[in-house]
């Protein structure tokens, strides 16, 4: 099941790209998440953002931004394939009665083994340059996704 770190992100669900989409609702129809960290559900932490809104995370971190980040992708409306291609998923255990920021973090090797998972069965591009998922930090420990322009990410 996908919950939300914040009600807004959810809406943000609109413009994602169309295999982002499939790709987080195929992390909770197969219950990926659930058998390799223990949780009954996962969070999203971030979908799309502003221009602005990454080079501010990235000097905070005391990381030079990316030239285009994944995340600040728009949706078109004449072109099915457009839409935010990122997406960060906590890599905290969920908890319905602490705040978020008291929520512990899963351990790295639990987070690498989900990261293998969704590698093992979604390719990125077939030149194999980049993944769909890896576990890094710029604002803080999370698992990222990130899909190909167009239809070039698939399912191997």
């Amino acid at each position: 099941m996908i919950a939300f770190k914040q009600v807004s992100i959810a809406s943000e669900m609109r413009l994602l790209h169309p295999r982002l989409a499939h790709i987080l609702g195929w992390i909770g129809d197969t219950d990926v998440w659930r058998r390799t960290t223990g949780c009954s559900f996962f969070v999203i932490t971030c979908l799309f953002r502003s221009r602005d809104q990454t080079v501010k995370l990235y000097e905070e971190a005391g990381k030079a931004p990316p030239a285009v980040s994944v995340h600040e992708c728009v949706k078109l409306p004449m072109d099915p394939w457009s839409g935010c291609r990122g997406a960060d998923i906590s890599a905290r255990r969920p908890s319905l009665t602490a705040p978020y920021g008291q929520w512990e973090f899963l351990p790295d090797d639990v987070l690498h083994r989900f990261v293998e998972e969704v590698n093992s069965a979604w390719r990125y591009h077939e030149a194999e340059r980049y993944n769909v998922a890896l576990y890094h930090s710029v604002s803080g420990p999370h698992v990222h996704l990130q899909v190909a322009r167009l239809d070039e990410t698939k399912r191997r």
